[in-house]
């Protein structure tokens, strides 16, 4: 009786059809149609806590990457005397600490929470992002590029890291996708901010336009 009861059962099963796609199906995860309720909100919860943080990250620290070249053409060059390659050595100067901290926090984060990780290097990221507002040389250009370069190593492979971590195969490659698409966002909108900063704060408590934009971008990064 048990044995035709549970055949019973498993052939109904096979006989039900499947559940139809729905439109999300089609334009966000393939699979949404076959997630219960309870998983969709785990997935909201998922992209809120995780998207809209690391999505905002990534369009500052790209919105930091080019807005050498922004300050550069609005008076930095003028006010802190740079002549020749010296605006190649500056971005050179970022590119190395980039470079030297991108291997090492692969492995730190294996070992340290994401989460404080990057909170400590948010930190760094922003007091030398602050601190470019008060250069007075060309080295000290080099220096804070090169630790704001340091700092900001971290962010991308961490992020990935993250989302690996917690979506699946058919989630991970939208989320990824969105994660990226900041980046270039980020630098087109370096040239506005410059120019809005430069009208609307140039002179503003004796600092130049150009120093502004180093505060705003210090002050608007996200948190972790």
């Amino acid at each position: 009786m048990g044995v035709s009861v549970a055949t019973t059962s498993a052939a109904a099963a096979e006989a039900s059809p499947p559940p139809k796609k729905t439109l999300r199906s089609y334009i966000w995860d393939t699979d949404s149609h076959l997630k219960s309720p309870e998983e969709r909100r785990l997935l909201l919860k998922l992209d809120l806590a995780i998207l809209i943080i690391s999505c905002a990250g990534f369009f500052m620290k790209f919105l930091d990457q080019t807005n050498l070249t922004s300050a550069y053409i609005s008076g930095m060059r003028e006010d802190l005397g740079m002549l020749g390659n010296e605006y190649t050595y500056a971005g050179t100067a970022y590119t190395v600490g980039y470079a030297i901290m991108q291997v090492p926090s692969t492995l730190i984060v294996q070992k340290i929470p994401p989460a404080i990780w990057l909170g400590a290097m948010e930190v760094g990221w922003g007091i030398w992002t602050f601190a470019q507002a008060g250069m007075s040389s060309p080295a000290q250009l080099y220096a804070f590029r090169f630790l704001v370069g340091l700092f900001e190593a971290s962010f991308s492979p961490v992020v990935i890291y993250v989302i690996g971590s917690w979506y699946t195969k058919t989630e991970l490659a939208k989320r990824t996708t969105l994660f990226q698409i900041t980046a270039p966002l980020g630098a087109a909108f370096s040239g506005y901010l410059q120019a809005a900063v430069y009208e609307g704060l140039d002179g503003r408590n004796g600092l130049a336009g150009w120093r502004w934009l180093y505060i705003i971008c210090g002050v608007s990064l996200p948190p972790s």
